[in-house]
């Protein structure tokens, strides 16, 4: 990790002794500030990252769960109509049902919205590519550029295996501007 921290914090030779990689952000007292901010905030992104699991999510799947969902609230509404029951357990089962349409239309908003990545199909690694994606994506946005380096390095360290940069960059590109 030592090698993608100095990287982070390395600053040019001449004389404005500028970073190499200064943060782009609008708040912070000097660029030290700023630069430390933004390297605390990939340090906590790679944290969650690495102890957050399934964060990656297929189309296929995304599909059958809201299948599951609508097929559960379709049941749930036929027996309801079906059976000699008391009215108020026929209200509790209708809202029930609802409730499950309700779920399975937010479904896909609510895996959007989160930090999961939808994806067409399982290519492999998911947990690393996630990793991978997201953590450049927000090196891009910190510092300009998705520093494939930096997240392979702090990729292998959080996951435990061996990512490189070559990867890094290949998953990158293929996501066509997929996390904004």
């Amino acid at each position: 990790m030592r090698g993608a921290w100095e990287q982070l914090t390395k600053r040019k030779r001449d004389s404005s002794r500028a970073y190499y990689h200064p943060a782009k952000l609008d708040w912070g007292s000097d660029d030290v500030m700023r630069q430390a901010i933004a390297i605390g905030s990939l340090l906590y992104l790679a944290v969650n990252l690495a102890v957050t699991k399934n964060r990656v999510m297929t189309q296929c799947k995304l599909r059958a769960a809201r299948n599951e969902s609508e097929d559960n609230a379709e049941k749930l509404r036929h027996v309801a109509q079906l059976s000699s029951i008391p009215e108020a357990l026929l209200e509790a089962l209708l809202k029930d049902a609802q409730e499950q349409l309700a779920m399975a239309s937010k479904l896909g908003k609510l895996i959007s919205s989160s930090s999961k990545l939808l994806v067409e199909r399982d290519t492999g690694d998911a947990q690393a590519r996630c990793f991978a994606i997201l953590f450049s994506d927000k090196c891009k946005r910190l510092f300009g550029m998705p520093l494939y380096g930096v997240t392979a390095t702090t990729a292998s360290v959080a996951l435990q295996r061996e990512v490189t940069p070559r990867a890094v960059r290949e998953w990158v590109s293929a996501t066509n501007g997929l996390c904004r």
